[in-house]
């Protein structure tokens, strides 16, 4: 190439040229590939500003071994193109092959090398890959990989000349340079590579332990992504996590799996062994993709529907603030699960199945099968058996993509499936396993058929201690029925301390007697039940406050207690009496007792964790000393149906 003050011209090279530095022999350079040196020839194209460095006939090859190239200023659009290239404007025309090895290329500035590897990181576009690309420490290394080749259209001057040296029509190239152990660094040819913070790091992971080891030294020296491929089935430890893995503000951690083209679904598997919150974020962003999902936890923090299933991973916290507090995150999805196998409870799949089944009949079938915030959208059916139509079984196997959209949203599942332990036929550990043997919610009923049709449409949250108010307020003209679950955290009135005290690990419930007298409205069937035990660690308490006919029913609005206990209750006296209806016997009634006063106590054990079927559900009474006339009192603690 010739260089002088008036221009820099173009190499053009019609046959094969190779231009090797010193170094370990063809191939060599290894250690620029690592990032820790540079090669000791360094190959100067600062001046090619105006066209490309190297200019390729058709059918020519070039090949550059063991150099570091220092590169002209490259143009904008090469860098954000998709995918981007720091080649285009250095190497031109219609080449057979082009080939770098053990190469360190150098851009002028790091503004440039943030531009090109924030556009190589994006997440939509970064593939699963074992050390074949790698961003380490702000430099791109390819240990095998490929870039777009080009060239920048030539200046006029320059047209004449590459039109009289081209036997053929010179176009910008389609092909695509190789890369062996070559770097894409800048900030000069010494090997020091760019200061951090980087805007990216990307890397390959082995195990539990190296995961978290690599996420957690690269999140503070990280400013935008880390991008985890997981070359080996990981398993989570709540022994050695060492706590949550905090994603800090503004960062996006993503962890791929091999999505495996000729298998039905994800191979690699991301067990979190049941571990709630093993990745939190109040700020930040969590993608999980092409992976098997199992050990997938139940929070026993309950306060929403979300927190019902297990498929809206929970094993991510997104830590939730106030909408109204200064500062807080702009409301956005922070947690993306994309063409992930979700490994539930059976009897949790099977209703996923039925409401998948449900949306794959009719749109907006779903509906009543899904809390009302919560988006649905199924896949079509492919191949042979979408023309013959597919049966509720297949239906409901169908990728599908689900957006909880009450938070505005915070979470969302693209293409994914739900697949029980059984289907799933995987190694689970015994903690996944665990985690997996049922359904808190669905345990609630005897029959599986019953909780694979379980609608959460008709399902509320209780929103204060005092529940009289929100019953009549929730089961309002419901002919089909509501059911109130009770928290083990209040949103909006946070739980008195005195009062958590109080019930040791029980979730409290107070009646306020005197104040009001409420009253279900006609053809509003009712029923208030505990967050069921197995999922919280809590029983349901419910202090009566002596209280007498707090709650008025009309006979078309029954009210169910399930997994409730209560304390506390009015003795049966005189105005009970009066306030019941008369018996429907004729006979005389047999003289009642004088009413004894009441000595209101502490709830009862709360440990005692009763969670069966939906035939099996109970309230426990407790009864004051002296406080019934039917012989509760020789059976302090009486269980009712």
């Amino acid at each position: 190439m010739r260089r002088d003050a008036q221009t820099t011209q173009s190499v053009e090279v019609a046959g094969r040229l190779v231009v090797a530095g010193s170094g370990g022999g063809e191939g060599g350079g290894e250690e620029a590939a690592e990032g820790g040196g540079a090669a000791t020839t360094t190959l100067d194209l600062t001046a090619f500003q105006d066209g490309p460095a190297f200019l390729m006939l058709n059918g020519s090859s070039l090949e550059l071994h063991n150099l570091t190239i220092l590169l002209p200023p490259a143009p904008p659009d090469a860098l954000t193109a998709q995918p981007p290239t720091v080649l285009s404007h250095v190497i031109g025309g219609s080449p057979a092959r082009v080939t770098l090895s053990g190469v360190r290329l150098v851009l002028t500035t790091q503004t440039e090398l943030a531009a090109y590897t924030r556009q190589l990181c994006d997440p939509q576009h970064w593939a699963f890959n074992v050390r074949r690309l790698e961003v380490l420490r702000g430099e791109v290394l390819f240990g095998n990989g490929s870039m777009p080749l080009g060239w920048a259209p030539p200046l006029e001057s320059q047209q004449a000349a590459f039109a009289a040296s081209a036997s053929t029509t010179l176009m910008p190239s389609p092909a695509a340079a190789l890369l062996l152990r070559t770097v894409v660094s800048c900030c000069g040819g010494d090997g020091s590579g760019p200061p951090g913070p980087w805007v990216c790091t990307a890397t390959a992971v082995w195990g539990a332990a190296h995961l978290l080891a690599t996420a957690r030294e690269a999140m503070p020296a990280t400013s935008g992504l880390v991008l985890l491929s997981l070359a080996a089935h990981v398993t989570l430890d709540p022994e050695a996590a060492g706590g949550p893995l905090e994603v800090r503000s503004g960062v996006k951690l993503c962890l791929y799996g091999n999505p495996d083209l000729g298998a039905a679904g994800p191979t690699t598997q991301l067990d979190f062994a049941g571990i709630e919150s093993a990745v939190r974020t109040t700020a930040g962003f969590v993608q999980l993709q092409d992976l098997v999902l199992l050990g997938l936890p139940y929070p026993a923090k309950v306060g929403n529907l979300v927190q019902a299933v297990a498929a809206w991973v929970h094993a991510v916290e997104i830590v939730r603030r106030p909408a109204g507090v200064v500062g807080a995150p702009r409301p956005v999805v922070r947690l993306s699960v994309i063409r992930c196998a979700l490994v539930l409870p059976a009897a949790e799949a099977a209703w996923w199945r039925a409401a998948i089944a449900a949306e794959a009949a009719a749109p907006g079938g779903a509906g009543p099968y899904l809390e009302e915030s919560w988006w649905m959208a199924v896949e079509p059916a492919a191949g042979p058996a979408a023309a013959a139509g597919a049966t509720t079984l297949e239906a409901g196997r169908r990728p599908v993509s689900l957006l909880d959209e009450e938070v505005k949203p915070s979470r969302s599942l693209t293409s994914c499936v739900m697949w029980s332990i059984e289907e799933a036929g995987v190694a689970a550990s015994p903690r996944a396993a665990a985690v997996a043997a049922a359904w808190p919610l669905g345990s609630q009923y005897d029959q599986p058929s019953e909780a694979a049709q379980l609608k959460l449409r008709d399902f509320r949250i209780l929103g204060h201690w005092t529940p009289e108010p929100d019953l009549v307020l929730e089961c309002r003209s419901s002919p089909t029925g509501v059911t109130v679950l009770v928290p083990s955290e209040w949103q909006m009135f946070p739980v008195l301390d005195e009062t958590e005290r109080a019930t040791g690990n029980g979730t409290l419930l107070i009646t306020s007697p005197g104040l009001l007298r409420w009253e279900l409205p006609d053809d509003s069937p009712c029923a208030l039940m505990g967050w069921p035990a197995s999922q919280t660690g809590r029983r349901t308490m419910w202090d009566m406050q002596g209280a007498v006919a707090q709650l008025g029913l009309p006979p078309s609005s029954p009210l169910t207690l399930v997994d409730v206990v209560l304390y506390n209750l009015a003795p049966a006296g005189t105005e009970l009496q009066r306030l019941s209806p008369p018996p429907p016997s004729k006979e005389p009634e047999p003289p009642h007792a004088s009413p004894q006063p009441a000595t209101y106590g502490s709830p009862p054990d709360s440990t005692d964790s009763s969670s069966g079927g939906y035939g099996n559900r109970r309230s426990v009474i407790a009864f004051p000393e002296g406080g019934s006339d039917d012989g509760a009192a020789d059976d302090p603690v009486q269980r009712a149906a």
